[in-house]
């Protein structure tokens, strides 16, 4: 599992304004569009910490909404082990 909960006070200035551009990407996007983000990035072995900051706000942004990410990580971590889909859950009124 990835660790994504640094806080923002602990990055590198350079990766908090990248968090933040990533953030406000995600805050626009589509739910199909966070869930095709994420698994863009599932598998692949190479590490910066721009992937980091990336990461971090498409965690923080899949929290903001709500999702249920348990399959893959909880609230302070993200495994990239295996691709997500988007299951809508309509509750009864």
């Amino acid at each position: 599992m990835l660790r994504v909960d640094l806080p923002l006070s602990e990055l590198r200035p350079d990766l908090r304004d990248l968090y933040e551009q990533f953030r406000d990407r995600f805050r626009a996007s589509a739910d199909q569009e966070l869930i095709d983000a994420f698994n863009r990035e599932v598998d692949k072995a190479g590490w910066v910490g721009a992937r980091g900051a990336y990461l971090a706000a498409l965690h923080d942004e899949f929290m903001a909404r709500g999702f249920d990410f348990s399959a893959i990580g909880d609230q302070r971590a993200l495994s990239l082990r295996r691709k997500i889909r988007l299951v809508k859950v309509v509750e009864p009124l």
